[in-house]
């Protein structure tokens, strides 16, 4: 009884031995988390950016328009027109995104993929949608 035993735990032992040893995932690094999360916030493919900004097939280039609301605080407005000096953005809801009374609309023209994860990567950037101009 007991060999039969011991040959019953050698069969098993060899068969877990040599069963495929899967590893979880590796867990992304916190840089990696936060590009993720940035890139979540932004409605378009920013693969379809070139480094100059533009999009579009060759010969019918344009540059890239978005939109975002901001909370309405001149601290928030320093930090984004920093990232991207062209941004205008008005105290009034024009975009079509419907920022609140409490938030600025910011309209950016020829935002590069840099540029816009950078703004996407503020907290208080929930969203940056394409803008088509009114």
């Amino acid at each position: 009884m007991r060999r039969s035993s011991l040959r019953v735990c050698l069969a098993i032992l060899a068969l877990t031995a040599c069963a495929p040893l899967t590893l979880p995932p590796p867990t992304p690094s916190p840089e990696e988390q936060a590009l993720r999360r940035a890139r979540a916030k932004i409605a378009f493919d920013l693969n379809e950016i070139d480094e100059n900004g533009l999009i579009g097939p060759a010969g019918d280039k344009r540059s890239v328009a978005y939109e975002f609301c901001i909370p309405r605080e001149q601290e928030n407005l320093d930090e984004v027109r920093a990232i991207d000096p062209s941004l205008q953005c008005y105290a009034e809801s024009r975009g079509r995104i419907g920022c609140t009374r409490d938030q600025y609309l910011c309209i950016g023209q020829g935002g590069t993929r840099e540029t816009l994860l950078k703004l996407a990567s503020l907290d208080y950037v929930e969203r940056i949608e394409p803008f088509y101009g009114e």
